[in-house]
């Protein structure tokens, strides 16, 4: 078995070969990614990703996030860490001790601040405002930086959502009964009418963060977002509910999502069109979550589902009649989503 510290040592002989005069490695987290905070000789103060397998980013795809986070950070105030070059190059390759394939790294400097202690702390006001007013100014950056070439850019478009292996595409057909299948894809459908309205010009689609949930946000005298990974192109709406996406069945998320969404449209004011179909956005996630509890049912045996598919359901009926009040899903679609429990009891 390859020991934590023979592990820790191929990383840092890569620094080392790369430039950077390592005088403290210190190991944050270790699943997906090995996440690494390193102090050079030199006054380096960084953090070092190491991706896992199958996590890497394509040549364009890095080179673009490393474009796209330089501009961010020199904006005033900064509005991301800094990325940092290895070799000249905005990743590199490691090979890890008993492993078979070699990993991806990638460095950016570090950024002072705190999470918020929990769940109740990042919904206090001054605090989300903080995220709402950091989250316009990310995407008013967005509005103006030129992407170029964007053939090999993750999309978050509705074949990310709904096509191939999701709960309302395959996948979905293969494990859910029809009728639910059928509510489901109703659902989805709200959804994706709604992203089809409100289009994909500049002033509503772009180069978004697409994983702003509480634990990628550091706080000191203002919001900073991190862990930029999951970036690709999206809507801007689509980058605002995933904020708030795991408060979304708490009692008091009207208020959450009201005082985000002022300060967020202090610096950048919704389109009518977004405005008209927040509801819908705010389904995404929540199908996304149902996409993602499916794939790994196996590993909780099915737990995770039988606990969260029904309330899941019902909210997802809710915001469809929020953003569609004259459509409806009839009497016979509706019984479906009371009786979706039993689905959850046999996806296993």
């Amino acid at each position: 078995m390859v020991s934590e510290a023979d592990r820790d040592r191929a990383v840092r002989e890569l620094l080392e070969r790369d430039g950077v005069r390592v005088a403290r490695l210190k190991l944050l987290k270790a699943e997906p990614a090995l996440v690494y905070r390193v102090r050079g000789r030199d006054g380096t103060d960084a953090v070092v990703r190491v991706r896992p397998v199958g996590g890497e980013l394509s040549g364009r795809m890095a080179r673009l996030q490393h474009r796209w986070m330089s501009s961010l950070a020199a904006a005033t105030p900064p509005l991301a860490p800094k990325p940092l070059l290895l070799a000249g190059e905005p990743f590199q390759w490691v090979k890890l001790p008993g492993e078979p394939r070699r990993r991806q790294v990638a460095m950016v400097s570090w950024t002072d601040g705190r999470r918020a202690k929990d769940a109740a702390a990042f919904v206090e006001s001054r605090r989300l405002a903080a995220v709402g007013r950091a989250t316009a100014q990310l995407h008013r950056h967005a509005q103006s930086f030129r992407v170029g070439r964007s053939d090999g850019v993750r999309r978050f478009e509705a074949a990310h959502f709904f096509g191939g292996e999701t709960c309302v595409g395959s996948l979905g057909r293969r494990l859910f009964a029809a009728a639910d299948f059928k509510l489901l894809r109703y659902l989805a459908g709200v959804a994706g009418e709604a992203m089809a309205d409100v289009g994909d010009g500049r002033s509503a689609f772009g180069l978004i963060h697409a994983d702003l949930e509480p634990p990628n946000w550091l706080f000191r005298g203002r919001a900073t977002p991190i862990d930029f990974e999951s970036f690709g192109l999206g809507h801007y709406l689509f980058d605002c509910v995933q904020v708030l996406w795991t408060h979304g069945m708490w009692p008091g998320y009207p208020d959450y999502r009201d005082v985000f969404l002022r300060a967020y449209e202090s610096v950048r004011p919704l389109t009518a069109k977004e405005r008209r179909h927040l509801p819908a956005f705010e389904m995404l996630p929540l199908i996304e979550w149902i996409t993602r509890a499916l794939r790994r049912r196996h590993e909780n045996n099915g737990d995770e589902l039988r606990r969260w598919l029904p309330p899941t359901i019902k909210r997802l009926r809710e915001l469809a009649t929020d953003d569609q009040p004259r459509r409806s899903p009839s009497s016979k679609l509706a019984r479906r989503s009371r009786e979706v429990r039993r689905t959850a009891r046999r996806v296993q």
